[in-house]
C-alpha cells in the first residue's frame, strides 16, 4: 500500500460527528477502495476530455488512440490488467465494459443534443490543452478548469473568454505605452486601459459603489505605500520592490498622504470602480492593479505615473526568449469556445462526483468538489505525459497504463 504516497502507510483515522478523530476500523481495505474510486474518476476525465477530440490531426483525436490500446486490457510487468473500460462499467452501473466509441459517443451525444458542434467541443478541449503546458500549469489551471467544464453552477471567467484574452494582450501594450518617452499623465495613449486590462471582470459585482468602492481604493493606497503588506508575499520580493519605490522617490510619503486625503474628501455617492477579481491579478500584477486604481480614480499625475512605471518595468527578455509567447499566453485558443461548449446545461462533461454510484448525488451537481479537481488534474497530468512523449517519439504503453489503470493487488487477470 504504497502507491502515490509519501512512504508507507501505516494508519487511517476520519472525523467522527463530533469532529474527532478516530481510528479506522478495516483501513487498508478502505483506503484501497478510496484509492481504487480515485483512478475510476481519473479515468473517466481523461476520456471525457479526449471525447471531445473529432478531426484526425487534433491531439484529442489522437489521445483517444492511445486509450484504444489499453481499453480492453493492458500489461503491466508480464500480467495482463484489466482496461479502462471496466472503469466505466463500475462508473455508469453496466453490465458489461462498453467500448470506448461507446463511451466517447455519450459524452459527444450530451454536447450535441444541447447545440454544441464537434467543432466547438473540440476547440473547448484544445483551449484547455493549449493553457495548462507542463505540471506547474496544470496545479494553478486544473482548479480554474473544473469548474468551467464540470459545474453548472460556476460564474467563473474563462481563460478563453474574449475579454480574458484581450487582457493578456493590454497588458503588453501597457507596458510599451508607460515606457514611452512621450507617455505622461495626461496621454491619450493610456485612455483605452482600465482595471480590466489587468484584471479579470467581477461577474457577480460589475460595479463597486460607496463604501465597498472606498475600502478598496483606501486599500490600494496603504498597499502600495507598504503600510499593508500584500497576504501572498511568503519571500518578501513584492515588499522589496515597495520598498524601493518610496526610497528612489523622496517625496513618497507626502504624496501618499495626499492620495488618502484626495480619496477622504470623496463623497461616497462619487465613488465607483468597475467590478474585478482581485486575486485574478497575481505577483508584480497585483501591485501595478493597485498602482493603476489610484491612476484612474484619485489621480492622473506624474506621481502615480510614476507608481504604473515602477511596478510594471520595461520588458527584459533574452535572445531565445523574444520568439516565445508571453507566460500563459493563450495566442492558440479560440475565443469563447469553453462558454459555448458548456451550452444550456452550463458544463462540458458531468463532474464525477455528481454521477449515479455518488451517495447524495442530486442532478449534475458535485458533491465532493476537491475529489473531483484532484482526479482532473491528474488526468490532465496523463495529457502532459502523453504530450511529451510523442514529443521525444517515446510513447511507451506500460507507463501509460500505470497512470491510468487501477492497480488490482498483485493479481493477473485469468
Amino acid at each position: 500500500m504504497n502507491r502515490i504516497y509519501q512512504g508507507r502507510v501505516s494508519k487511517v483515522e476520519t472525523q467522527d460527528v463530533n469532529q474527532q478523530w478516530q481510528l479506522l476500523q478495516n483501513w487498508e481495505g478502505e483506503l484501497w477502495l478510496h484509492h481504487a474510486l480515485f483512478q475510476d474518476a481519473v479515468n473517466y476525465y481523461i476520456t471525457a476530455i479526449a471525447a471531445l477530440g473529432s478531426s484526425p490531426d487534433s491531439p484529442l483525436t489522437r489521445l483517444q488512440a492511445l486509450l484504444r490500446e489499453v481499453w480492453d486490457s493492458a500489461d503491466k510487468k508480464g500480467q495482463k490488467r484489466e482496461g479502462m473500460g471496466k472503469s466505466f462499467q463500475r462508473v455508469w452501473q453496466l453490465d458489461n465494459p462498453p467500448s470506448l466509441d461507446e463511451v466517447v459517443g455519450r459524452f459527444r451525444q450530451s454536447l450535441l443534443e444541447n447545440g454544441v458542434t464537434a467543432e466547438i467541443m473540440q476547440a473547448a478541449g484544445e483551449n484547455m490543452l493549449n493553457d495548462i503546458q507542463g505540471e506547474g500549469a496544470i496545479r494553478d489551471n486544473g482548479p480554474v478548469y473544473w469548474p468551467l467544464f464540470c459545474n453548472p453552477d460556476t460564474n467563473a471567467n474563462s481563460p478563453d473568454d474574449v475579454a480574458m484574452l484581450s487582457r493578456g494582450e493590454e497588458q503588453s501594450r501597457i507596458r510599451q505605452v508607460l515606457h514611452n518617452p512621450e507617455t505622461n499623465s495626461d496621454s491619450v495613449e493610456l485612455a483605452p486601459f482600465t482595471v480590466l486590462s489587468i484584471a479579470s471582470p467581477n461577474n457577480k459585482t460589475p460595479l463597486f459603489e460607496g463604501a465597498k468602492a472606498r475600502e478598496i481604493l483606501d486599500a490600494a493606497i496603504k498597499t502600495v505605500s507598504g503600510e499593508k503588506p500584500l497576504e501572498r508575499d511568503a519571500d518578501g520580493k513584492l515588499a522589496k520592490i515597495i520598498a524601493d519605490f518610496s526610497i528612489a522617490r523622496t517625496d513618497a510619503a507626502e504624496n501618499f498622504a495626499r492620495l488618502a486625503n484626495i480619496l477622504s474628501e470623496k463623497q461616497d455617492a462619487n465613488l465607483q470602480v468597475t467590478g474585478f477579481v482581485g486575486s485574478s491579478a497575481k505577483g508584480q500584477i497585483a501591485l501595478l492593479l493597485r498602482a493603476f486604481l489610484l491612476f484612474s480614480y484619485l489621480e492622473k499625475s506624474e506621481f502615480t505615473l510614476a507608481l504604473l512605471r515602477h511596478f510594471c518595468p520595461p520588458a527584459k527578455k533574452t535572445k531565445a526568449q523574444a520568439d516565445e509567447p508571453e507566460a500563459g499566453a493563450s495566442g492558440k485558443m479560440v475565443p469563447g469556445a469553453i462558454r459555448k461548449a458548456r451550452g444550456n446545461h452550463g458544463y462540458i462533461f458531468r463532474a464525477f462526483t455528481s454521477l449515479g454510484i455518488w451517495a447524495g448525488a442530486q442532478g449534475a451537481k458535485p458533491t465532493w468538489g476537491d475529489f473531483d479537481v484532484a482526479a482532473f488534474k491528474e488526468a490532465l497530468k496523463v495529457w502532459s505525459q502523453f504530450k511529451q512523449n510523442v514529443e521525444k517519439r517515446e510513447a511507451k504503453l506500460d507507463d501509460l497504463a500505470r497512470r491510468l489503470l487501477v492497480m488490482n493487488g498483485e493479481n493477473a487477470m485469468a
